[in-house]
């Protein structure tokens, strides 16, 4: 078939557990993997490993395999799925595209929380001589197990692409993306009358610059949306600036946070919960 049917491919291949402990591994590029065959069971627990097995199992159409290596709930491109409905949706996508492969590149494991590994990769499928990139994210917990499978976001995810001079104004959308619980717009509204925003002198609503938040294996204030605060003074060449500050603001805590100067000179975070 067509683009579409690798697009459903990219939204339907996921799912269930191998019961082995996964070591956190040091953030690390590897080469491309074997994009053919299927990797024999790992004699070394990792997940370099699992990554190798989940790789070529899809290559394979190897159901089996990908049922070994999914946890029982995996948060399937967005959707909290089970082992068996995962499972399902891999049959369905291997049975519209009998010829799809994919071949895996950039593959970097970084450690996060509760000792889970965040795998990202750019996944290129293929089939019916068309090949499209993803980059994508794989996320393995403690013991070996698939947990997550979905494609990364675009740095523009958030950003509403149907309202102009999106260079200066904070033009949100209303998508939210899990693990996120909140929408650009969300986070927008909630930063604007927030105590810490509010509080600023001579704020008079001008925030710009708006950064969409990012996956991130440890979820950090620079991982969360960001926009600039301005006055609404006008300025002359002695006064230039209008900028008042930035802030962040978390979209899975949903925490606004702001840097301040510290004692000893230097900056600290602070947060204000919205």
């Amino acid at each position: 078939m067509r683009v579409t049917v690798l697009l459903l491919l990219a939204f339907s291949i996921g799912c269930e557990r191998r019961s082995s402990s996964v070591a956190s591994e040091a953030v690390r590029p590897v080469g491309s993997l074997d994009a053919r065959a299927v990797s024999p069971p790992p004699t070394t627990t990792g997940a370099h490993a699992v990554v190798e097995r989940w790789n070529g199992a899809h290559n394979a159409h190897d159901l089996e395999i990908l049922a070994s290596l999914y946890a029982p709930k995996v948060l399937f491109y967005g959707t909290e799925l089970t082992k068996a409905a995962c499972v399902e949706k891999k049959r369905r996508a291997f049975a519209a595209a009998p010829d799809y492969t994919q071949v895996i590149r950039d593959v970097t494991f970084e450690p996060a929380e509760k000792g889970k590994t965040f795998v990202r990769l750019v996944k290129t499928s293929t089939t019916q001589g068309k090949s499209i990139p993803y980059p994508a994210i794989v996320v393995i917990d403690a013991s070996g197990a698939i947990v997550e499978e979905s494609d990364d976001l675009p740095e523009d995810w958030c950003i509403d692409k149907k309202i102009p001079g999106l260079t200066l104004d904070a033009q949100g959308n209303d998508r939210v993306v899990a693990p996120f619980r909140m929408s650009a717009n969300e986070a927008l509204k909630k930063a604007f009358l927030s105590k810490h925003v509010q509080g600023l002198r001579d704020f008079g609503g001008d925030m710009r610059n708006l950064t969409c938040a990012r996956r991130c294996a440890i979820q950090t204030p620079e991982c969360g949306f960001s926009v600039s605060l301005h006055d609404m003074k006008e300025h002359d060449q002695d006064s230039p600036s209008s900028l008042m500050g930035t802030v962040n603001i978390e979209p899975v805590t949903r925490t606004l946070r702001w840097e301040e100067r510290s004692p000893d000179g230097g900056s600290v975070w602070v947060s204000e919960q919205l």
